[in-house]
């Protein structure tokens, strides 16, 4: 079998949308994962088409790009880390950082040392408002880099009506909201033709697949059967138990 070629539009249609957007009814868990990614993805799709190959920092503008542009995902721009005051003390953190990475290899530059200590002043004195999240540091960073979403998050399958509900226990994210606007914000992205860098970006030739001995083979690799089924997922089904959820500072399961 010759490799099949997909482009970024034929991805969008055959994983992000068929399989990773209906992935919750068989496992919530790594829903949240790919779904968190995805939205980076769809970011990029966004992002200028002469940037498409150079991604090295840009993971939370694409993020924050997707979130911002495309209305499926409005409800959650109040917790984005640039629509907030959280933007400032971690931007100061950041820079903070640059700068002493600088000194590590450069420890001879005039006047490094002062700059570090103002830095340092500086971030011990700027608080936030109390109402600031990092969405994009909370779960796509926290699942991808740690395997875990950092704090103040709740993980919930069936809490629909507490979506994007900050409480005592952190922020829930509901599974089948967030797939349901996920898979939306993957239809706005399709319909974005008329933008000349997305449009650019969605003709791009993004993935090879090879596949012996499978039949309707989608660029994730996963048959279309497979996917309506669950059996793709090797019976690893319903992480959640009738609205039992996880939370992540803890880890532990409650109902």
């Amino acid at each position: 079998m010759a490799n099949q070629v997909y482009t970024v539009a034929d991805y969008i249609k055959d994983f992000w949308k068929a399989q990773v957007g209906v992935l919750y009814h068989h496992n919530d868990l790594i829903s949240f994962y790919l779904v968190g990614v995805g939205i980076e993805f769809l970011g990029r799709c966004l992002d200028q088409g002469s940037l498409w190959d150079k991604g090295e920092g840009r993971s939370r503008i694409r993020f924050e790009l997707a979130i911002n542009r495309l209305e499926s995902f409005k409800s959650y721009r109040p917790y984005l880390f640039g629509n907030t005051y959280l933007t400032v003390k971690d931007r100061i953190q950041a820079i903070s950082k640059e700068v002493e990475l600088l000194k590590l290899h450069s420890p001879n530059l005039t006047g490094i040392d002062d700059v570090c200590s103002k830095l340092a002043a500086c971030v011990s004195t700027t608080k936030s408002s109390g109402d600031d999240y990092d969405l994009y540091s909370v779960l796509r960073c926290g699942l991808v880099h740690e395997g875990l979403p950092k704090k103040d998050m709740v993980l919930a399958s069936g809490h629909e009506a507490d979506h994007l509900q900050k409480k005592t226990d952190g922020l829930y994210l509901d599974i089948s909201c967030l797939s349901e606007d996920f898979v939306n914000a993957c239809d706005e992205v399709l319909r974005s033709t008329t933008d000349p860098a997305v449009s650019e970006n969605l003709h791009r030739k993004c993935m090879k697949v090879n596949y012996k001995n499978r039949l309707n083979v989608s660029a994730g690799g996963v048959t279309p059967q497979q996917v309506a089924t669950g059996s793709c997922y090797n019976g690893y089904h319903n992480s959640f138990d009738n609205g039992n959820i996880i939370q992540s500072c803890t880890g532990t399961n409650f109902k």
